[in-house]
């Protein structure tokens, strides 16, 4: 089975870093994204909330603020739970493996001698982070 999803969008607010027990660092975030307008319907924005692992996690804290516009690449992942009134629920999140910064249209970016932004051949700064299996730790 393949379980890999691609979300680009800006980030609602600063990476929040904790550390489990055994000392791992757990980053969250929220992307806002925007579905495509369709005729007559109002903009309508999505929020996905992802999570970063290990030391990526604490090396990018400093990155990942509130309005830089990201693309992750992660597995998707749906938990359930029973809210305070007991009701259940369900919540889905990106475990991210990939993370890429996107220029963020504002004239602001990594700039080369001759005044262009620099991009891949997939429209994306060059800035891309990988994972490995073994950073992940389940």
């Amino acid at each position: 089975m393949i379980n890999t999803c691609v979300i680009g969008g800006r980030l609602v607010r600063d990476m929040e870093v904790r550390y489990l027990q055994s000392g791992t660092a757990v980053g969250n975030f929220t992307l806002a994204t925007d579905r495509p307008k369709y005729k007559d319907r109002e903009k309508e924005t999505d929020f996905i909330d992802c999570t970063l692992w290990g030391k990526r996690a604490e090396s990018l804290s400093s990155y990942l603020v509130k309005g830089k516009p990201i693309c992750v690449t992660g597995a998707l992942n749906i938990r359930s739970y029973e809210d305070k009134n007991g009701v259940k629920r369900k919540a889905a999140s990106i475990n991210v493996s990939e993370l890429r910064f996107l220029p963020d249209g504002k004239g602001s970016g990594n700039n080369n001698n001759d005044g262009q932004q620099q991009y891949s051949g997939t429209g994306f700064n060059e800035t891309e982070i990988q994972f490995n299996e073994e950073d992940i730790p389940f």
